[in-house]
């Protein structure tokens, strides 16, 4: 898995998110559905209210569903949680071939850590930035600032 080293990312990705929904992985039941489309997707954070329900699950199923204009052969993406600008967490995925011109779904499931920081505490600190790879190649970085209700 490449590691933010400051590479800044390509302009010309031809990355377009579409959505990532959240599910509760033992229930199935839907908990927030984020829309990261347009075209300042990648330009600027966005903010995203969260349920604070997504906390108490022990386990959430994120699916991403994304395309590519272009062909990408070792696509993965690198996940960093920020707490007051300082990183607490970090997941990687690895998503491998992209055909050009295609629209995937990419489903990953995070299991909840042995204590979690509470929503009050979390609401408008925390910072999920999205860094997505085709091998060491930045494509695009994507940062969201969760607020939890």
């Amino acid at each position: 898995m490449p590691e933010v080293d400051g590479n800044e990312p390509k302009p010309d990705h031809g990355l377009v998110i579409h959505r990532l929904v959240f599910t509760d992985e033992e229930t199935g039941r839907e908990l927030c559905t984020i829309d990261w489309s347009g075209e300042d997707a990648f330009s600027e954070e966005k903010q995203q209210t969260l349920s604070s329900e997504m906390l108490q699950c022990e386990a959430v199923c994120r699916t991403m569903t994304f395309s590519s204009a272009k062909e990408l052969r070792d696509t993965s993406i690198l996940q960093r949680v920020l707490f007051n600008g300082e990183q607490i967490e970090t997941w990687s995925f690895k998503f491998g071939y992209v055909i050009p011109n295609s629209t995937n779904t990419w489903a990953s499931i995070t299991r909840a850590a042995e204590q979690m920081i509470p929503p009050q505490i979390l609401s408008g600190k925390m910072v999920i930035e999205t860094t997505f790879y085709d091998a060491q190649e930045i494509l695009a970085v994507q940062r969201t600032r969760c607020f939890f209700k």
